[in-house]
């Protein structure tokens, strides 16, 4: 099943050498290897692979989790796959996470296969979640007392969403690091790895992982402008320019996106200014002038502080 997943995962290895974790990162962007594990996902349940479709959902809801509709999807075929699986505590828990993300009202009327919703259907009653999704009316009391429209006082998705948003089974990331301790070749794995592990806000290991990355696989470039961008957030502003120069070295042999470069650029700029060293931070804005004309950065994945710090360098520094 591993060995399935990789292959599905192969075509769009280009893709991800050259497309930034941040990027992956934004709310607005939907990573379209994680779509097609969602989507393989419930075509594994529908053929009844309910283990090869319990590996790829668990990978899709870690990387589609800022995408609601899509996560509390996959929340929901995962719920099925461990019902079939026989792990009904696991199942409870995904369709309690897919009802936080979703709320009591998308989640009866979320578009899933017609085999999927009758059995959905029925673990709904079974682990009695009907309550959060339709009030109870009791039987003394008249419509006009509980109106058919009106919602709970406290609905699900306030109390669980957030907690449903940020739980991430670390287990699937286990599984990953397994497949490459034995085949340090795939790449793209590193990739998923390091964004958990960054999302979680353990930049050491995100760090590590990279590392590794860059170490068995040299010519994995963007391994280099991610190690940056964690030195970056770290304050080790000197380590950060070697890596996005080391990055930038590299990718000017390869077909490399714009925007790419110009963030590599721009994040070397930042680095510099924030170390202190006008000379180089004036040679560096003499050579990437364009990127300030062209008005890409409003584009590009940059926090507010980092985009206004920008602007204040180039009319500080920039048009001399």
């Amino acid at each position: 099943m591993e060995k399935r997943i990789l292959q599905k995962a192969h075509s769009l290895l280009l893709f991800f050498a050259l497309f930034p974790l941040s990027i992956l990162l934004s709310a607005q962007k939907i990573d379209p290897f994680y779509l097609k594990l969602l989507k393989d996902g419930e075509n594994s349940y529908l053929t009844h692979n309910y283990k090869d479709a319990a590996k790829e959902l668990e990978v899709a809801v870690f990387g589609l989790y800022q995408h609601k509709s899509l996560a509390g999807k996959a929340y929901i075929y995962l719920g099925l796959c461990y019902s079939h699986l026989n792990d009904q505590k696991r199942s409870e828990q995904c369709l309690k996470n897919a009802l936080g993300l979703l709320g009591k009202d998308e989640f009866p009327s979320l578009e899933i296969h017609a085999s999927a919703r009758t059995e959905l259907e029925r673990l709904v009653k079974s682990f009695k979640l009907e309550s959060s999704l339709w009030p109870t009316v009791p039987e003394n009391a008249s419509k006009k007392e509980i109106p058919k429209t009106q919602a709970l006082k406290t609905p699900v998705g306030q109390t669980q969403q957030k907690k449903a948003e940020v739980k991430i089974d670390k287990k699937s990331i286990q599984e990953l690091e397994k497949i490459i301790q034995d085949d340090p070749r795939r790449v793209e794995l590193y990739y998923a790895i390091a964004q958990f592990y960054e999302q979680n806000d353990n930049f050491k290991a995100a760090k590590n992982t990279l590392q590794l990355l860059v170490e068995n696989n040299p010519a994995e470039v963007r391994g280099h402008l991610e190690l940056g961008k964690i030195a970056y957030q770290e304050r080790n502003y000197k380590e950060a320019e070697k890596k996005f120069e080391t990055f930038l070295q590299f990718a000017q042999s390869l077909p490399t996106e714009e925007k790419i470069l110009a963030e590599a650029k721009l994040y070397l700029i930042l680095s510099s200014y924030l170390r202190g060293d006008l000379k180089k931070l004036r040679r560096l804005l003499q050579e990437s002038q364009e990127i300030f004309f062209s008005g890409i950065i409003s584009d590009l994945p940059f926090s507010l502080p980092d985009k206004e710090r920008l602007q204040t360098i180039w009319k500080t520094y920039g048009k001399k």
